[in-house]
């Protein structure tokens, strides 16, 4: 409510007193919900953590419970990669280049803001994971060929698991499956793990980012910060059998007059760089883009960069004005009886 937008969807007013509002709401939550971060990242992705300490909101799901298949996730079927004889199907909703790229740090342990992107994974995948150093979330977010799955370091992600890799890549998304050999898991596809809707790290970055919109970008540091802290504890399960790290991760605290200087565009880009890598494939990205009025001119970027990738990102192009939203079915005019008023440049 707070990013007034206009008949074309372009943000023009934050209201401050609708973020004052808000911000009451985030710290009741925070403060009186009795819920807490999870010690490890990971336990908000895994079967046996359901309904934990972080969660505020998660679509049940269950198995073998006296129904014909089960109460199912069935919304997350076609995400299973196409690898036998552990999943049947289908390989989709796969990480970018772009999010990949995005997990890169600093020699400082920071985000690479600016030039995050600039690195080709792309035919060339030995290299860039080997000169590389990345966020932790990385391996929780993302599937690589040679590492866990799942955090299980006698399962390795194979290549095999990608459709046409050619076209989509090898890399796969992980968040929303189960390992194979778990109860949850269903005819090698469909699994009953709960969908974690809500949890307690995205309001306490919402706090983060309605402190920054009020010029509290100090108030905002140790928010950001214990997002952070609990991604750089969060490496415990990232070991290969060996016991070594899967891959070089280098994350830090953000240290205004030591890595930084925290000022309020800094904090900001801070911001939305932390509520990419923290809840990265989880489907909240897009519209976040939309309400801080920045959808097209981040998708047009990425478009034009991704193209050099992968070809058939020729084709793609934000409208702005037009995309933030789909058009309404024109039977669904109708039934409302002129109440519904189609969407703008349809």
């Amino acid at each position: 409510m707070a990013y007034q937008q206009n008949e074309t969807h372009q943000v023009i007013n934050i209201d401050r007193n609708a973020l004052t509002s808000a911000l009451t709401l985030c710290n009741e939550v925070i403060n009186n919900s009795g819920k807490a971060l999870t010690s490890d990242i990971a336990e908000n992705f895994m079967y046996d953590f359901e309904n934990n300490e972080e969660s505020l909101f998660e679509m049940q799901f269950s198995i073998n419970d006296g129904t014909t298949v089960g109460r199912l996730n069935l919304g997350m079927n076609l995400n299973t990669p196409r690898w036998q004889p552990y999943y049947r199907c289908c390989d989709f909703n796969k990480p970018t280049y772009n999010l990949v790229n995005a997990f890169r740090t600093s020699v400082d342990g920071l985000p690479l803001f600016d030039t995050f992107n600039d690195a080709e994974l792309h035919n060339n995948y030995t290299n860039y994971f080997k000169n590389n150093t990345f966020d932790p979330r990385i391996s929780h977010t993302c599937a690589i060929p040679g590492h866990p799955w799942k955090y299980d370091p006698n399962l390795l992600y194979d290549s095999l698991g990608s459709r046409n890799p050619d076209v989509y890549g090898y890399i796969h998304t992980q968040k929303e499956q189960v390992h194979p050999f778990e109860s949850a898991q269903y005819q090698n596809r469909g699994n009953s793990m709960n969908w974690r809707v809500l949890r307690l790290a995205q309001v306490l970055l919402w706090k983060a980012e309605i402190l920054i919109k009020l010029d509290r970008e100090d108030e905002a540091l140790p928010v950001i910060n214990q997002i952070r802290e609990r991604a750089n504890n969060s490496q415990g399960r990232l070991k290969r059998a060996d016991g070594t790290p899967n891959l070089d991760y280098n994350i830090a605290l953000y240290q205004p007059g030591v890595n930084c200087t925290w000022s309020n565009d800094f904090a900001w880009k801070a911001y939305m760089f932390e509520d990419r890598l923290e809840f990265a494939g989880e489907g909240t990205r897009f519209f976040n883009l939309v309400r801080w009025g920045i959808a097209g001119d981040v998708l047009n970027e990425y478009f034009a960069k991704e193209v050099q990738r992968r070809s058939w990102n020729s084709t793609g192009y934000f409208t702005k004005g037009k995309h933030e939203y789909l058009p309404i079915p024109q039977a669904v005019i109708n039934l409302s009886e002129g109440v519904y008023v189609q969407n703008i440049n349809y």
